[in-house]
């Protein structure tokens, strides 16, 4: 039985301490472990027995009522023994109730069970034993009468009678809230003053308003931003418990608000939430945080800090990264009585201990129970708070402790309601997860309605909605009360079964008439009727329900009752005075009636509110040009394109009330370009279209934003050019200008827009036509990196398209400090001036002609070191850029017990760094398919077994105590940045992990993209390159540039033969030898193995690494070190090669070098080039040759040889020579990766045919 140890009462007879030994003290304390004994229907049969002896032992009715209800499934036969137990004023037995009820959508028994829970304990003395039970339960109820508020049409006279009766102290802060705000509702929809009901909460709306500060976000919460300074336009606006604060910047920065609080004991309780990060200090001490990357936040944290009574500073600090957020803090005292609130910062009592974040109190209810029969109510109870304050953590804990409860409907169900909230593992994964917990608790209790109803929502809204209307019209599904019957209108009405729809409706019309959710139901249904007498009379009993005023209003105002319609846009913003989008819709109707001074009016305080809104500034305009003001007009629109210039919408606004298009002094005549192409007469034979023009005109603006012209004219000369043109797509948000084919003899013909296709057709292309494309495309400012512009790269030639006229023009304001890199024979600019609007800017025309194709090439390096190519740009932080890259990637490296879990369970025993990372790297390579970014969150890509396997590895080395940084690479053979040139963060797009382990001086680089790379391997182009570091933690390194350390010498890429190979007579050979593979070599061959059937791996090695041995058969093949990638792989092998040896006049010939050694030769293929060559990637190249001849002796053999320059090595030696019946030969071969200039592959071929021809040498031997 469960025992309070200050709590229910004691049951003093002697059978009964007997079976509380048998339940209790054999199971310890209120867990109820599954251990040897645990047998419910046990505990049932003995409290049975015990009850046939004491029918009144009340403690033992309520037991066995919790053994059927939670660990026999037998709810119903429950149900009585709770209702005896919970009239009689258990706590315990009426929270158990109260769950049933509202399980089975039974929500008159639940609203009923709830008041009475509340009523008895608001009467419980503050010294009573059972106090904490109560007021616990009290939470549970204050929750559920709050869910509840509005099923029933007297919901409000009945909360009210209820609440106005319950003694001012007598319930705790957790469950005065939520009543509270109830009846602050209901008085604000009777029009009466709801205000102090918030304050009595102890809600803390007054505050001192700091300035917008910084432009990274979350990063800022963790900056020095100095003393408090108050903002004289700054201002907290209260709305029901919460305030908003509003960024009237474009940065995503952080805003600082304090106020005082007089305490009068020694204990302050704060309740604080955010929408978005936050920080808070008592007195200069940080109580609480929001903002950390190890763990997900509770979204609702109460603490109570011991304090010195007086007044105290309270100062918060939360991200606002958009217009607005909110803010919430209750602040009282322990017994929930409000503490005072005095905007400012003057406080002089002082903390005097650490705040205490507050559990649930379910929690030490549960640790000061005996027995296991209720443990599965407490975990409940406990995972309902936890959800309630965003706890993820320990809801996941508890979840995980009710998932065992294999015969419990209700547990399947709390289980369900945790993947539902869970915000870690992402919407696809939690969706199954939550639909399998569903289906589990329908299995234990069909009658557990209120999973029923959520599985059949969830169906609804994956669009099963015939499975839906079968299973509400099957007898045994039965979904009871208002909700049920809510979810069959919806479902049939979904069908287009309206009869039964309206026939649901009315049903729970009869059960609620004045329910908000039904009214809205059946005005929707007036609406699609046309109804408009009775939607009218339903719009006016909707004035009872919150949130509908702007509908009422919208209806008013359509009716043209324009009087009504503007009281209640009135009532709207009287209620959030910073509903812009009332206080627009108001202005709108104000403007109809012809009021236009009160419209500006209103416009004005929008503006006020958020001066960037572009749709304000707009309105003004709009209201001036109402008045036939258009001086005014134009003014305003003026204002708006100073605030947001780069706006297209807003420059084609502009337009209308008669200020011109600057962008059209940009423009060029294409038909006229055409015309000069066609005129000059330039051929370029052999080519699939020309581009006659290519052109980019740039307009940037003082706040760094942009608008550009793109303008193509590309003439068709082949079948697949028109393939590529015949439709045409325009990027998303851009404005199309010109879209339209010009055939051989002038005709134009526009392009077809057809409704519903992405693309834009154009129709009856022929070979010979010309295609001219024009659209506008907007940038915004870089909000994270102010000032800076990014014009991008213009090309001024292709690899396999001439370019008759290309040219990038770029007008800027004067001032802008403009820079530009100009590669590969990109053209300098031709500066000039010109007016556009009421400014004289600056341009640069960068232009050339006639640029014919340089052609394909194989193996060439990067296009920014080839084709002539312009960046125009401003300076860059990079660190401001790094700042921003780790603002997105912060919150991905939360873990939760999961992931926590699993990673105990991978690194098991070991205690070295090493072997932790090794084995948390293999398991995160072989087990998640590397598909995500890198803010991808760890927790989602656990999940779901997919998403950024790096970032996942970065995320579990943290919690096996291991630190990583976040590094970004930059191929060192690929465009690197100029002298004082943009540094190009772009490029540096190799994602690594720096893992520092013991003794060793470099971090190790770890990389995730293969599954069989040996772990710290590095590429050629990533050895000793450029880095950037992301300082993402604390205890990172300063973000900024670093450089990869050198490659491990013991993972170098590297092929070693060695060989021995016996010759016979007939020329015959038989080879046995070892084929060593280090690095990338071993790679390829570990991914080969992977991917290839066992029963193949023979004929896949005979044809990738016997080729050289004529007429081979493999014999035999081991293979060693396939799975222990830090050592070599080798394949061990023996195999027979037909005729290997040509029969010369009597003497046999045979290659020197039979063995593919030579790379330089296979890539000196072109007699010249045009670009450069890259060379990415070079293996050490080895073999050790030992030649028999079977009876016989060679009569000529091979000299030694030595190749060497800045493109490679060629080595032979020899041991043995004529008249030897044995000769060795050692040879090596190498190319240096990297990138061979043009200028320069003549002197490479001339090296890699010296190679090829050294390798040519034979050896002759005679049998």
């Amino acid at each position: 039985m469960i025992r309070m140890r200050h709590g229910l009462r004691a049951v003093a007879t002697t059978a009964l301490m007997l079976l509380v030994c048998v339940l209790a003290a054999c199971h310890g304390r209120g867990r109820g472990t599954a251990k040897p004994g645990d047998d419910p229907d046990a505990w049932a049969a003995r409290l049975e027995r015990h009850l046939a002896r004491h029918p009144d032992d009340l403690v033992a009715v309520r037991d066995l009522a919790l053994v059927r209800w939670l660990h026999q499934g037998r709810t119903d036969d429950a149900i009585g023994g709770l209702d005896r137990a919970a009239k009689a004023g258990d706590p315990l037995a009426a929270v158990a109730r109260l769950r049933i009820a509202d399980a089975r959508l039974d929500g008159e028994a639940a609203v009923a069970q709830a008041y009475a829970i509340l009523e008895r304990a608001a009467a419980v003395p503050a010294d009573a034993p059972d106090r904490e039970l109560h007021a616990a339960a009290a939470i549970v109820a204050a929750r559920v009468v709050a869910g509840l508020h509005g099923e029933r049409d007297d919901d409000d006279a009945r909360f009210v009678e209820m609440f106005d009766a319950l003694p001012a102290k007598g319930l705790p802060s957790a469950a005065r809230a939520p009543l509270l705000s109830v009846r602050a509702n209901i008085e604000r929809n009777r029009g009466h003053d709801y205000a102090k009901y918030f304050r009595e909460q102890g809600c803390v709306q007054q505050f001192e308003v700091g300035p917008m500060q910084g432009r990274q976000g979350e990063l800022e919460l963790a900056r020095d931003h100095g003393p408090f300074v108050v903002d004289p336009a700054g201002d907290a606006i209260a709305l029901a418990c919460v305030v908003r604060l509003w960024n009237p910047t474009i940065h995503a920065g952080i805003r600082r608000v304090r106020t005082q609080l007089t305490v009068p004991g020694d204990t302050l309780e704060l309740e604080l939430s955010a929408e978005e990060p936050m920080r808070a200090w008592l007195d200069g001490q940080l109580v609480h945080r929001t903002d950390r990357s190890d763990r997900y936040p509770r979204s609702r944290a109460v603490v109570q800090v011991p304090v010195a009574p007086g007044t105290h500073t309270l100062e918060l600090a939360t991200v606002i990264p958009r217009d607005r957020a909110w803010l919430l803090v209750r602040a009282t005292t322990p017994d929930g009585r409000a503490v005072e609130v005095t905007p400012g910062g003057q406080g002089s009592a002082r903390i005097t201990g650490k705040a205490v974040l507050q559990d649930s109190p379910w929690a030490a209810i549960a640790d000061d129970a005996d027995g296991p029969i209720a443990a599965p109510l407490f975990a409940m109870l406990q995972l309902d708070d936890a959800i309630h304050d965003g706890d993820v953590d320990d809801a996941e804990r508890l979840r995980d402790r009710l998932d065992r409860r294999k015969r419990s409907a209700d547990a399947a169900w709390s289980v369900a309601q945790f993947e539902r909230f869970d915000p870690t593992r992402g919407r696809t994964v939690s969706l199954a997860r939550e639909q399998a917990a569903l289906a589990t608790a329908l299995r234990l209790d069909p009658k557990l309605a209120i999973a029923r109803l959520r599985q059949l929502e969830l169906q609804l809204e994956r669009g099963e909605v015939a499975e839906v209307v079968e299973a509400i019209e099957d007898p045994a599904q039965v979904l009871p009360g208002l909700r049920g019957e809510l979810l069959k209108a919806r479902a049939h009405l979904t069908r287009g079964d309206e009869a039964k729809g309206d026939a649901a409706i009315a049903r729970a019309a009869k059960l609620a008439p004045g329910n908000c959710r039904v009214l809205a139901m059946q005005r929707s249904r007036a609406r699609d009727e046309d109804d408009v007498k009775r939607e009218d009379a339903i719009s006016q009993r909707l004035a009872q329900c919150g949130g509908t005023i702007e509908l009422r209003a919208q209806l008013a105002q359509r009716r043209g009752r324009f009087a009504e319609a503007e009281a209640l846009w009135h009532e709207a913003i009287d209620r959030v005075p910073d509903d812009l989008e009332a206080m627009e819709a108001l202005a709108r109707l104000q403007l109809t009636r012809g009021e236009v001074a009160k419209a500006k009016d209103v416009v004005g305080k929008v503006l006020a509110r958020n001066p960037l809104r572009a749709a304000g500034h707009v309105m003004l305009a709009d209201i001036a040009a109402a008045g036939d003001d258009m001086a005014a007009a134009r003014r305003q629109i003026r204002a708006a394109l100073a605030l947001f210039p780069h706006a297209d919408a807003l420059r084609r606004s502009a337009t209308l009330v008669g200020i011109p298009d600057e962008l059209d002094a940009l423009r060029v005549d294409g038909l006229a370009a055409l015309a000069e192409y066609r005129s000059s007469g330039k051929q370029y034979p052999g080519v699939s279209e020309v581009l006659v023009l290519d052109r980019s005109a740039a307009r940037v603006y003082a706040n760094g934003g942009q608008r550009q012209i793109v303008h193509l004219v590309v003439h068709l000369l082949s079948k697949a050019a028109i393939d590529r043109y015949g439709e045409i797509d325009i990027p998303e948000g851009a404005r199309l200008l010109t879209l339209r084919s010009i055939k051989p003899d002038g005709t134009l013909v526009e392009a077809e827009v057809v409704p519903g296709k992405d693309g834009i057709e154009l129709r009856d292309l022929a070979v010979g036509d010309v295609v001219e494309y024009e659209f506008v495309v907007e940038h915004d400012p870089a909000t994270a990196l102010p000032g800076y512009v990014d014009v991008s790269t213009f090309r001024f030639a292709s690899l396999d398209i001439p370019y008759h006229r290309t040219e990038l023009l770029v007008a800027h304001p004067e001032a802008m400090a403009i820079r530009e890199d100009r590669r590969a024979g990109g053209p300098a600019p031709v500066m000039g001036a010109m007016t556009l609007g009421d400014e004289t800017v600056t341009t640069r025309l960068y232009r050339l002609r006639q640029q014919e194709r340089i052609g394909d090439e194989p193996q060439h390096r990067g296009l920014l070191d080839e084709l002539p190519n312009v960046r125009v740009y401003t300076a860059l932080d990079v660190d401001d850029y790094l700042d921003g890259l780790a603002v997105q990637v912060k919150g991905g490296g939360r873990s939760n017990p999961e992931l926590r879990r699993r990673v105990r369970a991978i690194v098991g025993k070991r205690t070295e760094p090493r072997a932790k990372l090794a084995a948390l790297w293999r398991w995160v390579v072989e087990n998640i398919d590397d598909a995500g970014d890198l803010a991808a969150p760890a927790t989602v890509t656990l999940a779901a077994r997919s998403g950024s396997r790096l970032m996942l590895l970065r995320t579990m080395l943290r919690e096996a105590g291991l630190h990583a940084e976040l590094w970004l690479a930059r191929d060192k053979f690929g465009p690197a940045p100029l002298a004082q040139g943009h540094p190009m963060p772009e490029s540096y797009d190799a994602a690594l992990l720096a893992v520092k382990l013991p003794g060793e001086r470099d971090p190790r680089m770890i990389l995730t993209a293969s599954k069989v790379m040996p772990l710290g391997y590095l590429s050629p182009g990533y050895a000793e390159s450029p880095a950037l570091r992301v300082h993402v933690e604390d205890d990172d390194g300063p973000a900024g540039a670093v450089t990869v350390p050198k490659a491990r010498p013991e993972l170098r890429d590297r092929r070693h033969w060695d060989l021995d190979i016996a010759l016979d007579g007939a020329g015959n050979a038989h080879a046995k030898g070892k084929l060593t593979l280090g690095g990338a070599e071993g790679l390829v061959w570990r991914q080969a193995l992977r991917d290839v059937d066992r029963d193949r791996v023979r004929e896949v090695f005979q044809q990738a690494e016997l080729q050289w041995l004529r007429g081979a058969s493999l014999r035999e093949l081991e293979i060693s070190g396939e799975d222990d990638l830090d050592e070599p792989l080798v394949l061990s092998f023996e195999a027979d090669g037909a005729r290997f040896a040509i029969d010369q006049g009597g003497a046999l010939l045979v290659r020197a070098d039979p063995l593919p050694l030579s790379t330089a030769a296979r890539m000196a293929t072109l007699p010249s080039r045009k670009t450069g060559m890259l060379i990415p990637y070079a293996p050490e190249l080895r073999a050790t040759l030992t030649l028999h001849v079977e009876g016989g002796r060679f009569r000529e053999v091979p000299a030694a040889v030595s190749i060497e320059n800045r493109f490679g090595s060629y080595r032979r030696t020899v041991q043995g020579g004529a008249g030897d019946e044995r000769v060795v030969l050692e040879l090596r071969s190498s190319v240096t990766p990297g990138v061979v200039a043009a200028s320069d592959y003549p002197e490479f071929v001339e090296f890699a045919r010296a190679v090829e021809a050294a390798e040519q040498a034979l050896a002759k031997y005679t049998p």
